[in-house]
């Protein structure tokens, strides 16, 4: 049985802290997800906050306010944060980044199935995530929010895959203002 976590105003510091942290300008605290630590897995839903210490240098720590980290843990669980690519922290630490669900880069492939993916640019090559573990909560929100019309199929794009083996996904857009903006140049349109 689920617990029900009920303070709203944990909730919605922890959302808007997931929003902040890809604004412009200095880097912002951002959400991580442990996943591994000194070559050891790390189990459960261990999360911290990464955080720039100035001359190159980043480090973690518990920098939660009241019920913040029980407010990422429930809404994790709900699929409207949703974990995602897996990064080296000085080689001794896996940290996984914690997206808003509508920042997540949905995708879909020719076969139906539903991605994560990352665009980058420069020396990384773009990833491709398949969604499981704590990732298929946000899996159940986009496929509810289908359902619902709340997602658009944009136009494909082809990912830069490590190997030089391209990929193509046709972008899945979630945002409310995105799909509405949408479905409204296409009733103009008709």
């Amino acid at each position: 049985m689920k617990e029900h976590f009920n303070n709203q105003n944990a909730i919605d510091s922890i959302l808007q802290k997931t929003k902040e942290q890809y604004n412009p300008g200095a880097m912002k605290p951002a959400i991580r997800r442990i996943v591994e630590m000194n070559g050891k897995t790390v189990s459960g839903l261990r999360l911290q906050w990464l955080h720039y210490e100035g001359m190159g240098d980043f480090g973690l720590g518990d920098y939660w306010e009241n019920d913040e980290k029980q407010a990422a843990a429930h809404l994790i669980r709900e699929g409207r944060l949703v974990p995602t690519e897996i990064h080296e922290h000085y080689n001794e630490t896996k940290l996984q980044k914690i997206k808003n669900f509508d920042d997540v880069n949905w995708g879909k492939l020719d076969d139906g199935s539903i991605v994560i993916y990352e665009l980058y640019k420069g020396l990384h090559q773009d990833q491709m995530i398949v969604p499981k573990g704590l990732q298929l909560n946000g899996l159940k929100l986009l496929e509810n929010r289908m359902e619902y019309g709340h997602v658009l199929e944009d136009s494909g794009i082809e990912l830069d895959l490590e190997g030089g083996k391209p990929a193509y996904v046709k972008p899945l857009l979630t945002g409310s203002m995105v799909v509405k903006l949408r479905n409204r140049q296409k009733r103009n349109l008709c």
